[in-house]
């Protein structure tokens, strides 16, 4: 009987015993996982920052080409037949006299004003009374593709 008990109980004491090993192992193993995907995030950001960071000196050349001021002339036809009103037209102040040039040829555009928070290039069209923005900024158009990127991208991680 003595012999039973001492089996019974150095048998509870290694089940304990298993249980906290086990009980720190999953704590280990947590942590090591967590780090893991810290590090992954970490070097996420690095790239999508040196990604985006390229982008935006790529966009910056862009700004300076003629294909630029075809894109404008585009986009600035795009929102006119959207916007089915007179609008006012916000330029960085580089682009004005190129935005009034191209805007001279479309009669719904009331007016080209500068506007120092477009620092990349692109233009916010709003109607007169200001009910209707409408943003071609390409400042906003690169952060709709990092917010995208962000959103999908290591998302098996």
């Amino acid at each position: 009987q003595l012999e039973n008990s001492a089996a019974e109980e150095l048998d509870r004491r290694l089940r304990a015993d298993n249980k906290k090993v086990q009980v720190e192992l999953n704590k280990k193993i947590t942590a090591i996982e967590a780090e893991r995907k810290k590090l992954i995030a970490r070097h996420r950001d690095e790239i999508s920052e040196k990604v985006f960071s390229d982008v935006k000196e790529k966009l910056s050349e862009f700004c300076l080409s003629q294909g630029y001021n075809d894109y404008l002339k585009k986009l600035l036809m795009q929102v006119k037949d959207r916007l089915s009103a007179d609008f006012i037209v916000y330029v960085k102040k580089e682009d004005a006299e190129k935005m009034k040039e191209i805007a001279s040829f479309i009669p719904e555009v009331l007016s080209v004003e500068t506007d120092s928070s477009i620092a990349l290039g692109g233009f916010v069209a709003a109607t007169k009374d200001g009910n209707v923005r409408v943003d071609c900024t390409i400042e906003s158009e690169l952060e709709q593709q990092r917010e995208w990127f962000m959103a999908n991208s290591f998302s098996a991680v």
